[in-house]
């Protein structure tokens, strides 16, 4: 690990982000990295604390919250770092060795999990026996954790010496070297990348057909305008999802596996990596536009927090240090006189 610096060692002074650009950057990536962190916490919590509802769903909606927060919260911060003080990544090569592992295993999990969720809702409306016999309770734990044992094994190649990680001054973050050897790159995009993104847009485009076909069936029985209704809502879910992917992640296969000489600039391969990590926070809002059960649940959680904060202000207004309620709490029209005065005094 004497060297931390992959691909390009320096990208041209002219295709080199600008200041104003790095401090938005930041901004974002702050932002990124605390809503999907608020957010894919909230999305485990929630999934945990509804026990009376069992889904084969719910553990893989858990393993891509999980993920994502891993990505959410550590790889956007490390490119804040990046983009700040890119030297503090450059001269610490066991941290971008532990960072670019974290940005592999990461984002094979949560792509590989998402795929699954989505082949999950398409057997378990339109195959159903399908979906009873692979994603029973032991299947199910058996393809979460290959998941994690793939993303592992993604990284053994570079820990052995093909490919390596290190600071990326691109996309200004530590990862792994798309630019050592391209058929480890190849292999790592279209397997880890490209065919989990696929499988989502192909399952929900046949859950689409499924969904269409059946209400034909029910033509008949059912009013036109709630089958178009029913349709569009179908189409606006599934479309979200669909497209957040491929903005995501396809976007992101095609910069890299093109770009194999790397003389694309700075800001072409930093907006596609900044856009493809974004899918993890994405996940959870898509969630809140998504589904309303899970929606009014998220609503709910910050609703408890703001009513339990402010019976804790309630209480403490109305106690003294030891307990004991306040002479004002007793006496109402002390308590008004005495905020009076202290305006008063306060204006003073």
């Amino acid at each position: 690990m004497e060297n931390s610096v992959t691909s390009t060692p320096c990208p041209l002074e002219r295709n080199q982000l600008t200041s104003p650009a790095k401090v938005t950057l930041v901004a974002i990536l702050a932002v990124l990295a605390l809503v999907g962190a608020v957010g894919n916490t909230l999305t485990i919590h929630i999934t945990l604390a509804n026990r009376k509802r069992k889904r084969s769903v719910d553990a893989f909606m858990i393993n891509l919250a999980a993920a994502d927060v891993l990505i959410a919260s550590v790889m956007n911060t490390c490119q804040i770092v990046g983009v700040m003080a890119p030297q503090v990544l450059v001269t610490h090569p066991l941290i971008c060795e532990v960072i670019g592992s974290i940005c592999v295993t990461g984002c094979v999990v949560s792509l590989a999990t998402a795929a699954a969720i989505s082949l999950n809702r398409y057997l378990y409306i339109a195959k159903r026996a399908w979906h009873d016999a692979i994603f029973d309770n032991k299947w199910s734990a058996a393809i979460l954790a290959s998941f994690w044992i793939l993303g592992v094994l993604y990284n053994l190649p570079m820990w052995l010496g093909w490919g390596n990680h290190g600071y990326d001054y691109k996309t200004m973050n530590c990862m792994y070297d798309r630019a050592a050897h391209y058929h480890f790159t190849l292999l790592f995009v279209l397997g880890g990348h490209v065919f989990p993104a696929i499988t989502v847009v192909v399952c929900n485009g046949l859950l689409v057909r499924h969904i269409r076909a059946t209400k034909r069936a029910l033509a008949e029985h059912l009013p036109k305008a709630m089958i178009r209704a029913d349709d569009v809502r179908v189409m606006k879910t599934l479309g979200i999802v669909c497209t957040s992917f491929v903005l995501g992640w396809l976007q992101y296969s095609v910069v890299v596996l093109a770009d194999y000489r790397d003389q694309w600039s700075q800001a072409v391969h930093c907006t596609s990596f900044v856009l493809a990590h974004s899918s993890s926070t994405l996940n959870c809002l898509l969630y809140l536009v998504t589904n309303k059960e899970m929606r009014q649940k998220y609503l709910a959680v910050f609703w408890k927090k703001i009513k339990d904060s402010t019976n804790d202000l309630r209480h403490s207004s109305v106690m003294d240090v030891n307990g004991k309620r306040r002479a004002s709490a007793e006496h109402p029209e002390k308590a008004i006189a005495l905020r009076g005065f202290n305006n008063l005094d306060w204006d003073a």
